[in-house]
């Protein structure tokens, strides 16, 4: 969608989107090339901090030394300076989020869909269904110490009717860092926390976080209170948002040791 005017903008919220995640970084690689952002293909071996603690210097593969005034970590499950180099502080949620491990799978789809997101409950944990143009984008979320991947892709393929390929699978740790803001560095998306892929939280997350640091001008910003404030908001949206994915578990389902599990976590 594009908003034109200022009711469609005000109206933004209402809108949910499937997109296909391979297409829309194209689409964002290429506006952001129009816009006038340098593109360098190289693998960060190394963070310098000054003095103070903030990112002086960034070194990288090609030899490029880059002097940052300001860095966004978005370098995902590998947090590579939030939690590699500045050591922040991680929050663990796996007492209320039970799922740690995501079996991605496509599935074809002959254009008779429905614009919606299916979630399945399986016997240990639930299936994503989500309709793009030409497939499905599907994936198994499920606790791995309860079953193997090989047994998960039996009971998607059992479930489904078909077989499917999969290609990899990723493992997670339900969670996130309480001080996303340090210095002069912002960890946004995986890099700041991930809970699973319920209700796309991640995503969400990450819009909230990035809109309140720009509309604050955080980027300019220096005053602690300000870090402290924004730290604070942020650990309180990703509680909630905790707090909303472990309600979707509270259900009398007690057929399986992972529902006989969930059921019966306190909600705080």
């Amino acid at each position: 969608f594009v908003f034109d005017t200022p009711t469609e903008i005000s109206n933004k919220g209402r809108y949910a989107l499937h997109f296909d995640a391979a297409l829309l970084a194209k689409y964002l690689k290429e506006t952001a090339r129009e816009r006038g952002i340098t593109f360098i293909d190289a693998i960060l071996e190394d963070v310098i901090l000054s003095e103070n603690e903030h990112i002086s210097e960034l070194r990288l593969s090609t030899g490029q030394i880059i002097a940052p005034k300001f860095v966004f970590d978005c370098s995902g499950f590998r947090r590579l300076i939030i939690g590699n180099k500045l050591k922040a502080e991680w929050v663990s949620y796996t007492d209320l989020l039970k799922t740690n491990k995501a079996l991605p799978f496509f599935m074809p789809h002959n254009n008779d869909t429905r614009p919606v997101t299916t979630a399945i409950a399986m016997k240990h944990g639930w299936v994503w269904q989500i309709p793009v143009q030409d497939r499905y984008g599907c994936g198994y979320v499920f606790d791995r110490t309860k079953v193997t991947v090989e047994e998960a892709k039996k009971e998607v393929e059992d479930y489904f009717g078909i077989s499917i390929a999969c290609p990899k699978t990723f493992d997670y740790s339900p969670g996130g860092y309480k001080t996303p803001l340090v210095n002069n560095c912002l960890a946004l998306g995986l890099a700041h926390s991930f809970l699973e892929p319920m209700e796309a939280t991640s995503i969400m997350n990450t819009i909230v976080m990035l809109d309140y640091f720009l509309q604050n001008d955080g980027l300019n910003c220096n005053l602690t209170v300000f870090k402290n404030e924004f730290n604070e908001r942020v650990a309180r949206w990703t509680d909630e948002f905790r707090d909303f994915i472990a309600l979707h578990y509270k259900t009398d389902r007690k057929d399986t040791l992972f529902w006989e599990e969930v059921s019966s976590i306190p909600i705080p």
